[in-house]
């Protein structure tokens, strides 16, 4: 079973989990405003990849910048440093999630992994689709599985704490 988390940082940052193997394709996502610790802590142990959106700064188009995702960025590189089981830290820019990206709001309804005002959520769950279906996680996909959203709490119980 791989377990696979995507992140959207911020001041309210988004998060997905995936747990995938042959026969299981679930996601869960939420999001949550995170300190620098409780970012750290967040990130499951048993995590094997990592997607986290980039941060890119735009000379001259950008007024009072919000610097906070680039400190989140920062811990997220230092969790993956200090873990024993995370194979890769990938990292994707915003516009893989815009409005005009594959993985639209409306394609997330058309997928029935659409939640409703869970905005930073539904951004981490795109980087992880856009991972999986079109990124280095492609290799794990087979044709018949399409992903299966359950709830966080099911999710976590079953995968993140050996239940």
């Amino acid at each position: 079973m791989m377990i696979v988390l995507a992140l959207d940082p911020g001041q309210c940052t988004g998060y997905a989990l995936a747990a995938k193997d042959d026969g299981t394709f679930d996601i869960c996502y939420g999001q949550e405003s995170f300190s620098h610790r409780e970012l750290y802590d967040f990130i499951p142990p048993n995590v094997e990849h990592v997607i986290c959106e980039s941060f890119e700064f735009r000379q001259g188009r950008q007024l009072g910048v919000d610097l906070y995702p680039c400190e989140l960025i920062g811990v997220v590189s230092l969790w993956y440093q200090y873990s024993s089981l995370a194979l890769d830290l990938t990292m994707q820019p915003a516009s893989i999630q815009g409005k005009k990206a594959y993985f639209s709001d409306a394609r997330l309804k058309d997928m029935d992994l659409y939640q409703k005002g869970i905005e930073h959520g539904r951004s981490a769950v795109k980087h992880l689709l856009q991972w999986f279906y079109y990124g280095a996680g492609y290799q794990y996909l087979t044709t018949d599985q399409d992903p299966e959203l359950v709830e966080e709490d099911w999710f976590r119980s079953k995968y993140l704490e050996g239940g």
